[in-house]
């Protein structure tokens, strides 16, 4: 084997140095910089309205027609508010549980007053036909806050009317209808007060209708007079 001279050591130490400093070059620019990073995108007005977003965007869109159409079944449009005015809406239902328009307007014409605004209308059939009547009637708040009605109102007055009839026979048949009035007026807001009548008359006739025609004109006669149908006891706890 031949020695290997000093020339020849030399020159591979020389090309070991090489490699070893390509090595260090290379550990250097991959191992100490890192691999480049790429940028990541912008975030334009397009992608902040994602389809998620348009969907959550949508169903309340179609909640708020949901609820005005659920509210619009049962209630006629209101006037505006209007500073220092109260809106009261007035209903009444005969014993056949439909709106009596003569008893609403008869209520309307006694009620209202200086600042007081009485809505005969207010009221579709379908508030008396879809049970919310008889529940409002009987004191639940569940139609007020449903209906939203502070929104629209300040108070409402209910009436629920009942007729029996009997009949004379010393008197040619002569039929008697013995009608009675319930009047329930309530606030919509704050303590939800509440003020109640009753009122009572007879009439008489040879058919049911014309006995149950003379009963109503005496009740409304009754309410136009009496002193004491009166809204203040709960309009006073109403600041609106």
């Amino acid at each position: 084997m031949r020695m290997k001279t000093k020339s020849d050591k030399l020159k591979f130490a020389g090309f070991v140095g090489c490699l070893v400093l390509i090595a260090l070059l290379i550990n250097y620019f991959f191992g100490f910089s890192g691999a480049p990073r790429s940028t990541p995108p912008a975030i334009t007005q397009e992608s902040s309205s994602s389809p998620a977003s348009a969907q959550v965007l949508a169903r309340v869109d179609n909640n708020a027609a949901e609820r005005a159409q659920f509210i619009a079944r049962y209630l006629n449009s209101s006037p505006a508010r209007q500073s220092g005015t109260k809106l009261i809406a007035s209903a009444a239902v005969d014993e056949a549980g439909k709106l009596n328009l003569a008893l609403s307007s008869a209520l309307a014409q006694r009620l209202k007053g200086a600042g007081i605004n009485i809505l005969p209308l207010f009221f579709k059939p379908e508030f008396v036909s879809g049970g919310l009547f008889d529940d409002a009637f009987n004191g639940s708040s569940e139609p007020i806050k449903d209906l939203d009605l502070a929104a629209s109102l300040d108070a409402f007055v209910l009436a629920r009317q009942q007729v029996q009839y009997s009949t004379n026979p010393t008197l040619e048949n002569v039929i008697t209808a013995s009608m009675q009035l319930e009047i329930m007026a309530r606030s919509v807001a704050g303590s939800e007060s509440t003020k109640t009548w009753k009122f009572s008359a007879t009439g008489a006739g040879f058919t049911q209708a014309d006995a149950r025609l003379q009963a109503e004109e005496r009740l409304i006669k009754q309410i136009a007079s009496d002193p004491k149908l009166s809204l203040t006891a709960i309009l006073s706890t109403n600041p609106n």
